[in-house]
């Protein structure tokens, strides 16, 4: 399938999708929308199409967040999304956003841990899990490693950052922050003026 490129996605649908993360008083306050969609086709969606036919194939995009994997799965012409969060609010966002684009039809959400997603073996075909297995907790490593290859039957795609990596992307971008325990990281943000940012 031929990338695409979402640089000219509509301008009003844009700033609708940038109104509603502006309030939610969210990190992603600044994103670059089209950017951002475009970024994540071509990081992993186009690498999935050499692998499978997207348009006959289901997908879990698993701690969905605002569910930027999802909405460039489904622009992409991908089957089906079964976007899964933890955090109710954030699936309330993309299913939002994806109405805003007239995808809403594909998107299915479903309010779960990893290791607790109501799938059976092999129900669906796609499993993605970008940045995610690193906040499951030691404990829940194994099983939900377990879920994910027990309800995939044809392929797994699993990120995860490099501990030792001095910046992690989705938090506050101090260097080596993230290697404080949660909890010890808010005084260094404000001191940084980046407590906005600070995930823990």
């Amino acid at each position: 399938m031929k990338m695409k490129t979402y640089n000219k996605l509509d301008s009003i649908a844009c700033e609708k999708i940038k109104a509603i993360i502006e309030s939610k008083n969210s990190m992603y306050h600044n994103l670059d929308i089209p950017l951002t969609i475009d970024f994540f086709h071509k990081r992993y969606i186009n690498q999935l199409n050499k692998y499978i036919d997207i348009s006959k194939a289901t997908v879990v995009d698993c701690a969905a967040g605002f569910g930027w994997f999802t909405i460039a799965y489904l622009l992409a012409g991908g089957k089906k999304v079964f976007a899964v969060d933890l955090d109710q609010k954030r699936l309330e966002v993309v299913l939002e956003i994806a109405k805003i684009l007239s995808i809403d039809d594909r998107l299915e959400l479903i309010n779960s841990s990893i290791h607790e997603i109501p799938f059976n073996k092999n129900d669906v075909d796609i499993f993605s899990c970008i940045e995610t297995l690193e906040h499951v907790g030691k404990d829940n490593v194994f099983a939900s490693i377990k879920k994910i290859m027990s309800i995939t039957n044809k392929v797994v795609l699993i990120t995860t950052p490099n501990k030792f990596f001095p910046v992690i992307a989705h938090d506050t971008r101090i260097p080596f922050v993230h290697m404080l325990p949660p909890g010890k990281r808010a005084w260094i943000a404000r001191l940084f003026n980046k407590q906005h940012l600070n995930d823990d």
